[in-house]
């Protein structure tokens, strides 16, 4: 590097000898300096925004500490492999906060090697409640869908847009006088009378292009051979910006 880079990059510095710690304290994530057995020898000023913890109280206390019991046997599993380990590693976990509130948090531990062991381990650790908040309630309301798409009263399914049926809640497969396995993986083809094909295929064909084709009047072949007369009524599913199945109410005529 030439003199009068190192220069310009010194004098854009910011002042005092102390401005790494005042970065290390201003950090938006949880940063801690620990001994090999997860003793803080450091813990930022962000422990006392988060958690409502001093700093300074946690120096020379164990991290599992903030731990709860749920959590214990898999941070002691991940200890374990970081103290045998050269590469930094991640874990999910959730601490305590002074208030007994618990935090989800995503950490990350770089040890320091020295003589061929760790010694220490720099852990750098986010925030990530809202987030674990937001997958839980995403968990939740497809679980209710779930709950409603199978014990609908009409026989539902969804198929790929090939037409192959890869879902059928219990009244389709009902309906179908198939089990629930030799439904899964068979066509709409193979479920219906072939005067009906040509119609089907352009249904999918209108699926595919992310169109809605008109309620159809139609005959499913049962197992045992029965025609049944149905209704039947298609949308498309949507990956993102694009088709990527179809979902199927029917309608018992």
């Amino acid at each position: 590097m030439r003199t009068h880079e190192s220069a310009e990059i010194a004098s854009s510095m910011p002042d005092g000898p102390d401005w790494p710690f005042r970065i290390l304290n201003g950090a938006p994530a949880l940063l801690a300096y620990l001994d090999s057995e997860q003793r803080f020898l450091y813990a930022n000023e962000t422990h006392r925004t988060w958690l409502g913890v001093d700093p300074l109280e946690l120096i020379g206390k164990c991290l599992r500490d903030l731990i709860p019991p749920s959590d214990q046997e898999r941070y002691r599993t991940f200890c374990e492999a970081a103290r045998g380990g050269w590469q930094p590693r991640t874990i999910e976990l959730r601490v305590s906060d002074k208030a007994g509130n618990l935090k989800d948090l995503l950490r990350t531990e770089v040890p320091i090697i020295e003589n061929g062991r760790v010694v220490r381990a720099w852990g750098l650790t986010q925030d990530i409640t809202e987030r674990k908040q937001a997958e839980d309630a995403l968990h939740a309301s497809e679980e209710r869908f779930r709950d409603l798409f199978e014990n609908a009263y009409d026989p539902m399914a969804t198929c790929d847009l090939e037409g192959r049926i890869t879902s059928a809640n219990k009244a389709a497969v009902r309906l179908s006088g198939y089990s629930r396995e030799e439904v899964l993986g068979m066509t709409v083809f193979q479920v219906s009378p072939p005067e009906y094909h040509e119609t089907f295929r352009q249904s999918l064909r209108q699926l595919r292009a992310g169109g809605t084709p008109p309620i159809l009047e139609a005959e499913i072949v049962r197992k045992d051979g029965r025609r049944v007369p149905v209704e039947l009524s298609a949308r498309p599913i949507y990956q993102g910006d694009e088709p990527s199945g179809v979902q199927v109410v029917v309608r018992d005529l």
